[in-house]
């Protein structure tokens, strides 16, 4: 019988970062790093999601890009250790125009959510591959 994924427990932290390609095509990469109930989980995965919470004032709902945290927990019958272990998962997403416009990103995880606020490339604003936030 195979144990479906799941929401992870908790989230510690989410990071951002651009990568310029060999296209010359950037890419964002987006971590987020948490902890699960034991250990031997497989397949950390941030899937997008349409976000259905409002955004903080300020910001409009089309700049928040909301992600939830998923993993698979251990089989029946495989052998794991009753610890909170850490867990990570990143996501790329290629094309400058996907993403200029971000404002917030928001990873869900079954504990609730966290928040990271950006400025990666709006009016004024420079997108370039030395851009590194963290939560």
């Amino acid at each position: 019988m195979q144990v479906p994924e799941r929401l992870i427990d908790s989230l510690d932290d989410i990071k951002i970062w651009i990568e310029n390609n060999d296209d010359g095509e950037a890419t964002l990469a987006i971590s987020a790093a948490g902890k699960v109930e034991s250990s031997n989980w497989a397949n950390p995965e941030l899937r997008y999601i349409e976000s259905e919470n409002p955004p903080p004032p300020g910001i409009h709902p089309f700049d928040v890009y909301e992600f939830e945290f998923f993993a698979t927990p251990p089989q029946v019958g495989e052998t794991y250790y009753m610890e909170p272990t850490d867990i990570s998962a990143i996501f790329k997403w290629k094309g400058r125009s996907q993403f200029q416009n971000m404002k917030l990103i928001r990873v869900k995880t079954k504990a609730g959510h966290k928040e990271l606020r950006v400025e990666l490339g709006g009016p004024g604003t420079p997108l370039d591959a030395d851009t590194d936030l963290e939560s």
